[in-house]
């Protein structure tokens, strides 16, 4: 069968529409945020929720301070507060607080590091046994 021109262009259209919707079902279905992934993440949270509560039962009973899961590559499942150094770091850094979740962060007024100056270069350490001898009276 030959089509004229404009039938060409017509069907060309409606195949051209199709594809998008079959993308826009595919991504409903199938991508991020996608009926599917709500799905897994439905079934898997409470299994997380229940592992996670066992991993800090485990700790607090063991007086674990860290526990480390090797299955997927090393990633720390736990860590006793007492060793978050995020403050220490953020201190370094002239970040003076930290937003809380849910709460709007306030203005910084710490000045940048590239604003500050340059610390002053250390004089280098002289070691004696490779210092230069110094000359002797006579």
């Amino acid at each position: 069968m030959l089509l004229t021109d404009d039938m060409k262009i017509q069907k060309q259209k409606e195949i051209e529409e199709k594809e998008k919707a079959a993308r826009e079902f595919q991504k409903q279905k199938f991508g991020f945020e996608g009926d599917l992934f709500k799905k897994k993440q439905e079934l898997i949270k409470p299994i997380q929720d229940k592992i996670y509560k066992e991993i800090q039962k485990l700790a607090e009973e063991k007086s674990y301070d860290f526990i480390f899961d090797r299955a997927n590559g090393p990633s720390m499942l736990f860590a006793t507060p007492k060793y978050d150094r995020s403050e220490d770091i953020l201190k370094a850094l002239g970040i003076t607080s930290v937003p809380q979740p849910g709460a709007k962060a306030a203005p910084s007024t710490a000045t940048p590091p590239s604003a500050q100056p340059a610390p002053a270069t250390p004089k280098p350490a002289t070691n004696p046994s490779t210092a230069p001898a110094k000359p002797q009276p006579k």
